[in-house]
């Protein structure tokens, strides 16, 4: 049996469900993996956190309006601050599960980094904010095997992430590399011949940049492609 501010909840819903036609014939059963996932991240409580930000009017519109505000990280995270019908998850990450003593944000500090780069971003790019305004908005997010590979090839097995951990831009470049050179393994890459003909605009200084090629060109481990 569901604690008792689960049933309450449970009921709500019903109700609601029940007045829109809802009848269990014809429900489908979805095939969530709840359990092996974080608390934080449960199917349900990502469907709360869109129901926060899409039920309410022109929700693109007030995506745009808070991204173009003064403080855009967090007038974008008050997006997502629930209505008093969605409190309930601020405080559960499931029907079974007993309430926590203190709230937890449906949408936390890597998930709403993920959701601006990934959504907010973009949309603004599509209704017409120039990119030299969007670059500095990129936010970091948790660094993942893409970025983590990358930077290895580029700047050595020694390199200290926190070159690359506090900047969502910088992030954003090894993942373009990675798209652009790295996934056919360095054997096929113009990376290094490209940086050697001055192709880019290179800031950092030639014995970085020598650096560089030789980790692109030298390195055997280089030889398979990421991902394998």
């Amino acid at each position: 049996s569901s604690p008792p501010q689960s049933a309450r909840m449970i009921r709500k819903l019903w109700d609601v469900w029940w007045q829109h036609g809802g009848t269990p014939a014809n429900t489908k059963r979805m095939s969530w993996k709840g359990p092996s996932g974080r608390p934080a991240n449960q199917p349900a409580r990502r469907l709360a956190a869109a129901a926060t930000l899409f039920t309410t009017p022109d929700p693109w519109q007030r995506i745009i309006e808070a991204f173009q505000s003064v403080s855009p990280t967090q007038d974008l995270q008050r997006l997502f601050a629930p209505e008093k019908d969605l409190e309930y998850w601020l405080y559960h990450s499931s029907f079974q599960t007993q309430a926590r003593s203190k709230a937890r944000a449906l949408v936390g500090k890597d998930r709403l980094a993920a959701w601006i780069n990934n959504v907010v971003l973009p949309l603004a790019a599509a209704t017409g904010t120039p990119m030299q305004k969007l670059l500095p908005h990129y936010q970091p997010e948790q660094i993942n095997n893409t970025v983590r590979q990358t930077a290895t090839r580029l700047l050595g097995r020694d390199h200290n992430p926190a070159l690359y951990r506090r900047s969502g831009i910088l992030q954003q470049g090894l993942i373009q590399i990675f798209q652009d050179y790295c996934s056919g393994g360095c054997h096929k890459c113009g990376l290094a011949e490209a940086l050697q003909q001055g192709t880019f605009q290179i800031t950092a200084d030639p014995p970085e940049l020598q650096a560089t090629i030789r980790n692109c060109q030298h390195n055997p481990d280089n030889d398979t492609p990421m991902g394998q």
